[in-house]
């Protein structure tokens, strides 16, 4: 090939390359609500379809203070030294698990000490689970779980789980869902939505008479991925109101963003109680028998 046609050749290949359609740089996920909302129902719809069986440690502290009646016989949390104040530390094995068939979450505390002390007569998370169903005895799971909690706010669902239902496609609907902020960072683009609880049946009722609670709160949320990052639920009824925060961390072995963190605090008349639970030591756990 001569010099004259080794240009031409070189033109054409020029005039081709720069020919060709200009890519476009991939554009930013949209952070409005709705995309937001359908990324995290998506994410908590797979997240709940691939969960195994996985025990963890946890660390629960908790701490009810007690008004007690001032001088004018009224009770006061406000004031300093009105208060009486009781500490407990638990800790526990933590199994969780999400059942398919009945679609929820077990979440069993396997309380082994409290405040130090070992836990007499205590049954076992694979004693419990051996031969039956967790969906079967998810009630009694529940109410094990709060025995021993302090303060004398009956509750039984201060589970890190329980804001994921929020965003589960049998619930998502009856929310009214808002942008509070967006944050970018190193990690990635975060939205953080407000969301109140519309119509019934609602998450929680009343354990007296059935009555409806309706919760509100808030969701952090990667925008790309959907992955939940932070769930914080509100509820108020009469004479009591309550929050439970859960924040998740990756856990690099496991692949999965897993609890590493629930807070709570409950008030009601002249009585306030706070917890802080910390888990740990995430690992797959073996069940010989069927959890349906």
């Amino acid at each position: 090939m001569g010099y004259g046609a080794q240009q031409l050749s070189y033109a054409l290949c020029v005039l081709i390359v720069l020919s060709q359609p200009r890519q476009e740089a991939p554009s930013a996920q949209s952070t409005t609500v709705s995309a937001v909302v359908s990324a995290a129902t998506e994410y908590v719809e797979k997240y709940e379809a691939e969960f195994a069986y996985l025990l963890g440690s946890e660390v629960y502290r908790q701490q009810e203070d007690v008004a007690i009646p001032s001088m004018s016989g009224r009770p006061s949390l406000g004031t300093l030294g009105n208060k009486a104040t009781t500490r407990r530390v638990l800790r526990s094995e933590f199994f969780l698990t999400f059942v398919q068939s009945s679609a929820e979450w077990i979440a069993v505390r396997d309380t082994v000490d409290v405040d130090g002390r070992p836990v007499p007569n205590r049954r076992s998370v694979q004693a419990m689970l051996a031969g039956s169903s967790a969906s079967a005895v998810a009630r009694e799971l529940r109410d094990r779980n709060a025995q021993f909690n302090l303060g004398r706010v009956q509750r039984n669902f201060n589970e890190p789980m329980f804001g994921l239902r929020v965003l589960e496609r049998r619930h998502v609907d009856r929310f009214q869902f808002s942008l509070n902020s967006v944050d970018k960072g190193r990690s990635g683009t975060l939205a953080t939505l407000r969301f109140e609880e519309k119509r019934e049946p609602t998450l929680i009722v009343s354990p007296l008479d059935h009555h409806p609670i309706y919760a509100s709160g808030q969701l952090t949320v990667e925008v790309i991925t959907g992955t939940v990052r932070r769930t914080v639920v509100r509820f108020r009824d009469t004479g009591v109101s309550g929050e439970i925060e859960t924040v998740y961390s990756l856990h690099p072995a496991l692949g999965q963003w897993l609890p590493s963190e629930l807070n709570e605090k409950w008030s009601g008349d002249s009585v306030t109680v706070i917890g802080t639970a910390r888990y740990s030591d995430w690992h797959r756990f073996e069940v010989k028998s069927r959890i349906r």
